[in-house]
């Protein structure tokens, strides 16, 4: 009879390619907003716990928008949401219109963050610089007090959304 290996721990963070499927994903809304909501509802709470940002695509067909499961890369400053792929790595036959993601810590290496604004790289992606055209896709946060915001790439514009996200405290 062969020996059994001892079973490994799984890793502190485990890195989700959005094409993995996942249970209850894509999430659906009526609008890009909704999708973003029940997305960052979904994620922020492990984004949270782990301290890692989490992100996806949110593309729209046929009157409806849904959320691509979400991607990490196990980093507590950045993500790749897959906006630089094919169509924005939505599926064949819709149209990509937003990103979201999450602002999981308060701090980094002991450093303050920011974490209710959108860096200069997330505007960037959206809106360009001047020098690279951006996407033109809207971006939504949710941060780890809970925060909502929208990011408009057609207008600059940071807005604060109503109501607060899960971002897990209840269950931390």
């Amino acid at each position: 009879m062969p020996k059994s290996r001892p079973v490994e721990p799984p890793p502190a963070c485990i890195t989700i390619n959005h094409t993995r499927e996942l249970d209850g994903w894509p999430k659906q809304g009526s609008t890009a907003e909704a999708a973003a909501r029940k997305a960052l509802n979904a994620i922020l709470p492990l984004s949270v716990a782990q301290a890692k940002e989490y992100g996806g695509v949110i593309y729209t067909v046929k009157g409806r928008f849904y959320a691509l499961p979400p991607r990490t890369q196990c980093e507590p400053d950045k993500v790749d949401t897959g906006r630089h792929e094919v169509n924005h790595s939505a599926p064949d036959g819709s149209r990509a219109v937003a990103v979201y993601h999450t602002h999981p810590s308060a701090s980094i290496a002991g450093d303050n963050t920011d974490y209710n604004k959108f860096s200069p790289s997330d505007e960037r992606l959206g809106r360009g610089n001047g020098v690279v055209e951006g996407d033109g896709l809207d971006d939504y946060l949710g941060t780890v007090d809970g925060s909502f915001f929208r990011f408009e790439a057609k207008t600059g514009r940071t807005l604060r959304l109503q109501g607060k996200l899960d971002n897990g405290a209840q269950r931390l």
